[in-house]
């Protein structure tokens, strides 16, 4: 009916550009249109600013409004406060830190209306901070944001214990749901295979690419081996530097972020990765649901979702990590039989269920 007033689900975040955290506001706003329980409900996703390469396109939920913060002067929270005013909110979802803090100034201004205020935490808040993602006045601020909102939910336990001992939360507060994959299992039929590795992800210092050319830079003195990175970042131009000054320029490939990135990873034989923080990395979770091992280095949490000898191999060293990599590209029987147990964990543990996990927690009625 024309001028009827809908409830409001209002999703905050920095920018809906390409990475796992975009991903999966995409597959929660999505699912709300899907489940007949939900599609009454309209969205609006706030945000910081536009990303360069937006997920916009894959929103199929046609109940949404984006709202961007239009100056630069405003503070985010009075952009979310807003809206919050003006739209019959019942759930505030916010993800990462920087959000959560402007989430909490805002619901503290509008202290008469009653949300339910829902913060995801998808990477280790501490290492987040040390690494500058945000500043110490936020930091300081981190434990009032979490303590008044509702709930928090985190994919991995390395994050639940870094909030309860760094930040101080009361582990009552904190839900466990795991990330997900949507990836069918006709998306994920064996292919004709072109490269050996991929790479997914922001080329930023802490996923340490180097490590990774360097590794790919032993393997290549003895046997042939092709590589595409797929992203963009503030690391790039060095990482191109890289792959010419050791003369990998035709063994690695950088590719700019994609929304295909299930074609690309059917032409993969295995996955690779080096970062030294992460939550849950939404490219495991993709490659593993497509059959492919992974090598990666040894970071918090990595062995609750890669199985060392299993799924793939956890390293500690770049020579390790280049020696497990070879391994695999040379014992196919190996790689194929790590690719099926790692689609079957997939299956199991890393289903679209889980985001009908993230709704019943937006859905429980808000503390009076």
């Amino acid at each position: 009916m024309r001028g009827q007033r809908h409830s409001t689900v209002m999703i905050v975040y920095s920018d809906l550009g390409i990475g796992g955290v975009q991903r999966k506001i995409v597959d929660i706003v999505n699912r709300l249109h899907e489940l007949p329980q939900y599609r009454s409900y309209t969205v609006t996703i706030l945000l910081e600013r536009v990303g360069a390469n937006t997920m916009i396109m894959n929103l199929r939920n046609p109940n949404v409004t984006i709202h961007v913060k239009p100056f630069v002067f405003i503070p985010f929270w009075m952009h979310i406060a807003y809206f919050a005013l003006i739209t019959d909110s019942v759930c505030i979802l916010s993800f990462l830190a920087f959000p959560a803090v402007h989430v909490f100034k805002a619901t503290r201004v509008l202290f008469w209306k009653k949300f339910r205020v829902i913060h995801s935490e998808d990477v280790i808040t501490s290492h987040a901070y040390r690494r500058n993602d945000f500043t110490g006045k936020i930091n300081s601020q981190i434990h009032d944001a979490l303590s008044r909102g509702d709930q928090i939910i985190v994919p991995s336990r390395p994050i639940a214990e870094d909030l309860i001992r760094s930040y101080h939360i009361d582990r009552k507060r904190i839900t466990l749901i795991p990330n997900w994959t949507t990836i069918s299992s006709s998306q994920a039929k064996e292919r004709h295979k072109t490269i050996d590795c991929v790479y997914v992800g922001r080329f930023d210092k802490e996923k340490r690419l180097p490590l990774l050319i360097s590794a790919i830079r032993h393997i290549s003195r003895v046997s042939l081996i092709s590589c595409v990175l797929i992203g963009d970042g503030k690391e790039k131009s060095k990482i191109q530097s890289m792959i010419h000054a050791l003369h990998l320029h035709q063994r690695v490939h950088i590719h700019r972020p994609t929304m295909r990135i299930v074609t690309e990873l059917q032409r993969a034989r295995l996955a690779l990765y080096a970062s030294q923080s992460e939550g849950v990395p939404m490219f495991f979770l993709e490659a593993m649901a497509m059959g492919l091992p992974i090598v990666t280095m040894d970071f918090p949490g990595v062995k609750d979702i890669v199985k060392h000898g299993k799924t793939g191999y956890v390293c500690t060293s770049e020579r390790q990590l280049a020696e497990k990599i070879q391994t695999l590209l040379q014992n196919n029987h190996l790689r194929k039989s790590m690719g099926a147990y790692g689609q079957r964990v997939a299956r199991v543990r890393y289903t679209a269920a889980n985001i009908d996990r993230y709704l019943a927690e937006m859905f429980i009625p808000a503390r009076p």
